[in-house]
């Protein structure tokens, strides 16, 4: 059996509690603060339980492709479709 608090210690135990409460949300804010530093494209998501922060994912997204390349290959389809519509190619 568990004994019981004394009247005087209950105020105490609960700024305890509510003290364990925020130094934990604390934590939450800032492991999602650190999630989103530095993030340019891409998600951060929170997942809650029972009002609780259990997880934080993060996904971050990176263009791979080169500017220079994308310009070439526009460039290479805007001369075929010239081609096409005049019926010549360009010199």
């Amino acid at each position: 059996m568990n004994p019981q608090p004394a009247d005087s210690e209950i105020p105490n135990l609960k700024s305890e509690i509510r003290s364990l409460k925020s130094d934990s949300r604390d934590s939450e804010l800032q492991q999602i603060r650190e999630a989103l530093a530095g993030l340019r494209f891409g998600s951060v998501t929170i997942v809650v339980q029972d009002g609780v922060v259990v997880q934080i994912d993060r996904t971050e997204k990176k263009r791979l492709q080169r500017r220079n390349a994308a310009n070439e290959s526009r460039e290479a389809l805007n001369g075929f479709h010239t081609a096409v519509l005049t019926g010549c190619p360009e010199a």
